[in-house]
């Protein structure tokens, strides 16, 4: 765990937890992570149609990989990864994130590629038309109903 760097803001280091959370900009607060929660981050995101969510299996620049998908490193630990439906923000929904999943509007992808490869011709197969692409067709079932429009 030596020599790693990130955007500011956006590592959520498994040690010296407290401090993450009196020092972090950005990731605790929008994880809703501090003692004090913003309601106003968990009603924006049950709101969602669908949260679709990502992780590249060959990434070496996010660590753990499974990151993007709210599963972290165990606190005290740079090897066990923490399931996302384990989290204590996932049991105490303090993004919506249960809520989503429960709702069936939480979608999960594992994509073969690198980090920077999900552009590539070799990961778009995954990336978009196997992931993204369903979801800009807007097949998925909307949450709240939409009002039927008479001719």
């Amino acid at each position: 765990m030596k020599h790693l760097e990130a955007p500011a803001g956006y590592w959520r280091p498994p040690f010296n937890h407290t401090v993450y959370l009196e020092t972090n900009t950005f990731l605790a607060d929008i994880n809703n992570e501090r003692e004090q929660k913003n309601a106003t981050y968990r009603r924006n995101m049950v709101q969602l149609n669908t949260l679709a969510l990502s992780m590249a299996t060959k990434d070496s620049v996010v660590i753990p990989q499974s990151s993007p998908l709210f599963s972290f490193f165990a606190n005290n630990s740079d090897s066990d990864v923490v399931p996302w439906n384990e989290t204590k923000g996932y049991e105490e929904d303090w993004v919506g994130l249960r809520t989503l999943h429960e709702s069936g509007r939480l979608i999960t992808a594992a994509l073969p590629c690198t980090h920077m490869g999900l552009k590539e011709p070799a990961c778009k197969p995954y990336s978009y038309d196997g992931f993204a692409r369903p979801l800009l067709n807007n097949t998925l079932p909307r949450a709240v109903p939409q009002p039927q429009w008479q001719s």
